[in-house]
């Protein structure tokens, strides 16, 4: 496992943790037991995300371009884990979504 401090991003903000795992089983045990930590009151302030992959970020960003140009795509949205839902007949509130076509 090796971890890098990042730069802070303005000055009342903490600098970010890079933290890179040696093998995946690690990343995984580490990313399940997360939600533990809020109940945590010594890391109770402390949030861990996985970060994208080059080729997700490339399918995101693929999907929002498509998201503009496709005819008849008003009603529907990107998640956040990158399925196209449709806005009109899921409840958009449990959906985070990425990207979507703006009303004309």
């Amino acid at each position: 496992m090796a971890c890098l401090r990042l730069k802070v991003r303005g000055e009342s903000r903490t600098p970010l943790t890079k933290i890179a795992f040696s093998s995946l089983q690690d990343k995984i045990k580490v990313l399940r037991a997360k939600s533990s930590l809020r109940n945590s009151s010594e890391f109770s302030r402390v949030c861990l995300r996985s970060s994208k992959s080059h080729t997700e970020r490339l399918i995101e960003i693929n999907f929002k371009k498509l998201m503009e140009v496709v005819p008849g795509a008003e009603g529907l949205c990107v998640a956040g884990n990158a399925r196209i839902v449709d806005r009109r007949s899921e409840d958009i509130t449990k959906v985070r979504c990425i990207a979507r076509k703006q009303d004309p």
